[in-house]
């Protein structure tokens, strides 16, 4: 189970491309759209984060608009250990015995 630490948040962000790119794995196929989940403390920093994210691998990001997702429990999401913002985020598991 993950718990996030206290102020951050789950964003849903639409991320906007200026090239077509081929989307593997998430059923888009070409596109010039993508959408992501970023745990982040507010709305611009989660933008920020997911045009870095995808800058990084070398795609050119023309716009990206994030909004608090409607689920804000972590353990509803089947990707959680795939959001971007993880390592900052999400605060270390407990052992359980």
């Amino acid at each position: 189970m993950f718990k996030l630490k206290e102020g951050y948040l789950i964003f849903f962000v639409d991320v906007y491309l200026a090239e077509t790119v081929y989307s593997f794995g998430d059923g888009l196929g070409f596109t010039k759209y993508l959408c992501t989940y970023v745990l982040a403390k507010n709305s611009v920093s989660a933008e920020k984060m997911a045009k870095e994210h995808y800058e990084v691998k070398g795609t050119q990001v023309k716009s990206v608009k994030a909004k608090p997702a409607i689920k804000q429990d972590i353990n509803c999401y089947i990707s959680a250990s795939r959001m971007i913002g993880r390592e900052e985020a999400i605060l270390p598991a407990l052992e359980t015995v």
